[in-house]
């Protein structure tokens, strides 16, 4: 009986170090299978975000290049008196004017170049009106020209 006795406590422990190997490549395989489809959703995310961003132009605009053409446009033009540029993005309440003036022009980009209370657009908008002479009518029809 006592020479069975070892083998028994010998198989246990094989029995159980076996186990335990088996355990580990199990939870293995299933860490590296979860980190796999983990990955692979990162990246597929990340393909499509950067396909969409430049398939529908979604990086940030800066304005100011926009602002900068239309005060060139403007400035091109012998006017009565200065122009009165408000700059939202320096207010506080930026997101209120920025509300305000969507109510009022139906529009939400910058520039928008209002004259005598009516909004004549965008910075594009200013250049087209600009290009067909459009806009020096408009500026002596409110007598804003100096003749």
């Amino acid at each position: 009986m006592s020479s069975s006795l070892p083998f028994t406590v010998q198989d246990d422990i094989e029995a159980k170090e076996k186990y335990a190997a088996q355990q580990r490549d199990k939870n293995t395989r299933q860490c590296s299978s979860s980190r796999i489809r983990l990955w692979t959703l990162v990246i597929i995310a990340s393909i499509t975000t950067l396909f969409l961003v430049t398939y529908f132009d979604l990086l940030p605009v800066k304005y100011e290049e926009f602002s900068k053409k239309a005060k060139k446009i403007l400035s091109s033009y012998n006017l009565k008196q200065a122009l009165e540029v408000i700059e939202v993005d320096l207010r506080d309440d930026d997101y209120q004017v920025k509300m305000v003036l969507k109510e009022i022009s139906d529009r939400e980009t910058f520039p928008n170049i209002f004259l005598n209370g009516e909004s004549l657009g965008g910075s594009d908008d200013l250049e087209r009106l600009h290009k067909t002479g459009q806009l020096t009518e408009l500026l002596n029809k409110n007598q804003l020209l100096i003749a």
